[in-house]
């Protein structure tokens, strides 16, 4: 009998040694020693009692916060959303043992499909102090010349009215980031040495001349790492359509008319 009644003693004994460490309270709530260990690795040589006393003024002011509603604030939530998301992805993945990081073989499949290209630009204002029919007879004169294969740096310098003039209109490798989308678009369907047709933008007419294509292997990691974070969203945005399918049917979306 003895034996029997120190086996439930025992096992409360494992379940309360089993339990997180407090180090410290405030307001009630508890400041586990998991915190204090983790303040200590980032702040390598502290001593235990500066490190617990910063994390019960952090706690202090995440109740004052709190006290003064900041945690109802739109953009508070916001980011307590995107807190609570980042955590809800990495510990589904974790289950999964899924990645949403592209391979090496998609990063430069992306990149041949958005690479970097070496323009120049030709820019007529339409905004400019020119009388409309002036812009117009200049246009008309930049035309004719290309059709009869003027030499385009020639004409930017003669005619363009743009800051790129000082570069006699090159713009060096750009990419899908800082290039208008029809530069952009436009620049990746010419081949080396061709010159667009005339490209309507706010405030300005624009032709291009594509004159190089930057190899995958010469490409700024700055670059390559858009590119990747890309591949990871829309990876992102596909695998939890397919997680959260059943639950979004379940739900109730309504989407203003101008968005849906």
């Amino acid at each position: 009998m003895r034996r029997l009644a120190l086996i439930p003693c025992f096992a409360a004994f494992s379940a309360l040694a089993a339990l997180p460490k407090i180090v410290a309270t405030v307001n009630g709530t508890p400041i586990y020693q998991s915190e204090l260990n983790a303040e200590l690795n980032r702040n390598q040589g502290e001593k235990p009692t500066e490190a617990l006393n910063r994390l019960v003024l952090f706690r202090l002011a995440v109740d004052q916060a709190r006290h003064e509603g900041l945690d109802r604030k739109p953009e508070v939530r916001q980011e307590m959303d995107q807190v609570l998301y980042r955590r809800f992805i990495e510990a589904q993945l974790k289950e999964s043992k899924e990645t949403l990081v592209p391979s090496a073989a998609e990063l430069k499949a992306s990149y041949q499909k958005s690479p970097l290209i070496r323009v120049r630009e030709l820019v007529l204002r339409t905004d400019g102090p020119e009388t409309a029919s002036t812009r117009r007879q200049t246009r008309l004169d930049i035309e004719k010349q290309l059709k009869h294969h003027g030499d385009f740096e020639s004409l930017i310098l003669e005619y363009s009215q743009a800051d790129s003039l000082r570069s006699s209109g090159d713009l060096g490798f750009r990419g899908m980031n800082d290039l208008p989308t029809l530069v952009y678009q436009t620049g990746l369907t010419l081949k080396n040495g061709e010159i667009s047709r005339p490209l309507t933008l706010p405030g300005k007419v624009v032709w291009i001349q594509k004159t190089e294509t930057k190899n995958f292997s010469a490409a700024p990691e700055t670059y390559l790492e858009l590119l990747r974070a890309r591949l990871t969203r829309d990876r992102e945005t596909k695998w939890l359509s397919s997680k959260l399918q059943s639950l979004k049917r379940k739900s109730r979306i309504r989407l203003a008319e101008e968005n849906s």
